[in-house]
């Protein structure tokens, strides 16, 4: 007789927008026909896009940390993690067989969660954790057989965001010791790449991939006439999500201020809104007659539309950024070629699928090269172009929902469907 599995799923996501609400979604969805799932997080959680992703599904949330007005994504305090773990480990207490723990994003809860784990330890010890990393270069850089490579100011990796970087490595090592895991990375990488993520026999026994899959949504079929028989048209390039500073907007600004730019047959959508931090750029967007800016919550189903009604999708982010982004895949899975930064992750599934092209970070001559790649300047959609969103659909069907949660019900101990 197969294992049923625990019978409940706790789901300690603090963060619960954007992506991560997506992968929380998926996660209960995985279990939600064989194990009651409670989620722990922020105090607002409730948001337009929860009802979207959640509606109809049978979950129990308990928002209880509490998060400063505005908070979008960062590190999590010692506090705000304490009180996520306490509600984890009450939910924990409340079955009297095993709970499956879901950490979907260690990056903003590093450090604190290594101290918090030690002090509910003893709580926590008819559960089985599954913890989720998006960056593997924390994973993989202590067991390095060649010398560190070096970042900006050349500094070893760990230190190019600033020294708290060094703890977050630390603490992770700590955890490592601490918790068996499983661990899974949103970064194929580590097995593309062996020469760069070393890691031990031991550790990779105790790591998978997780794929990355964009919500399901009907899409238009895409159009079958021959290039040349497309009337001459600008290219469409779209920009879209929350603008946080990472998204990197201010390369956008300046391609659109560009003369260069001017002399580009291209059109802008801008969809999604700003933040705090990427307010001040509000009048300068304002003045740009090739901007076409839709400033409200999109939901899935209609961004597939919106996607789908252009040619390029541009993902500017900044250095800081280097991990795993849903925006790359809502768009492979809308057709749309890519235009990145060359940098982290994003940057290699583009130059690896043959998406589209890349850019250097803040490099307006460098990004006006990629675009014209994509076939910006031509007056017609290029052969080009259409290669690289062939590819881009084919990278989208490569990474599944059933794939990711497959994944999950095996790290969970749930038998697969």
């Amino acid at each position: 007789m197969p294992n049923p599995g625990p019978a409940q799923l706790v789901v300690f996501d603090p963060i619960f927008r954007g992506s991560r609400l997506y992968y929380s979604a998926l996660a209960t969805r995985a279990v939600a026909e064989q194990a009651d799932v409670v989620i722990v997080t922020r105090r607002d959680a409730v948001t337009d896009h929860y009802h979207e992703l959640f509606d109809g599904l049978p979950h129990r949330l308990l928002p209880v940390v509490e998060t400063v007005a505005g908070f979008w994504y960062g590190e999590l305090s010692p506090e705000q993690v304490e009180q996520g773990l306490a509600a984890v480990v009450a939910a924990a207490a409340q079955v009297a067989t095993t709970s499956a723990l879901y950490f979907p994003g260690l990056n903003e809860q590093m450090p604190a969660l290594v101290p918090a784990l030690r002090r509910f330890g003893s709580q926590l010890t008819r559960t089985r954790p599954v913890y989720v990393e998006y960056l593997p270069d924390f994973l993989a850089w202590p067991w390095r057989r060649t010398p560190p490579f070096a970042g900006p100011g050349g500094l070893p990796w760990p230190l190019r965001f600033g020294r708290e970087s060094l703890g977050r490595l630390r603490a992770l090592r700590r955890l490592l010791r601490l918790a068996p895991g499983p661990y899974l990375v949103l970064d194929e990488r580590l097995r593309e790449l062996p020469e760069r993520y070393y890691l031990p026999p031991w550790l990779a026994r105790r790591l998978d991939v997780l794929s990355d899959p964009a919500p399901a949504c009907e899409l238009p079929a895409p159009v079958a006439a021959a290039v040349d028989e497309q009337p001459p048209r600008p290219l469409q390039l779209v920009v879209f999500g929350t603008q946080s500073p990472r998204k990197g907007l201010a390369d956008v600004v300046a391609l659109l201020e560009s003369p260069a730019f001017a002399a580009l047959d291209v059109e802008i959508a801008l969809i999604g809104k700003l933040t705090a931090e990427t307010e001040p750029l509000r009048p300068r967007l304002l003045r740009q007659p090739r901007l076409h800016w839709t400033e409200r919550f999109v939901a899935d189903r209609e961004l597939g539309r919106l996607l789908a009604a252009c040619d390029v999708a541009l993902l500017p982010y900044t250095p800081a950024f280097t991990a795993s982004s849903g925006s790359l895949v809502r768009a492979a899975q809308a057709g749309l070629a890519i235009v990145s930064t060359e940098h982290g992750l994003i940057g290699h599934r583009v130059q690896r699928h043959g998406l589209g092209a890349t850019y250097r970070a803040g490099d307006l001559a460098s990004l006006l090269a990629a675009l014209r790649v994509v076939g910006a300047g031509t007056g017609r959609l290029s052969p080009a172009l259409a290669r690289h969103q062939d590819n881009a659909r084919r990278f989208a069907a490569a990474n599944s929902e059933q794939a990711h949660q497959a994944t999950l019900r095996r790290c969970f101990g749930q038998p697969d469907e």
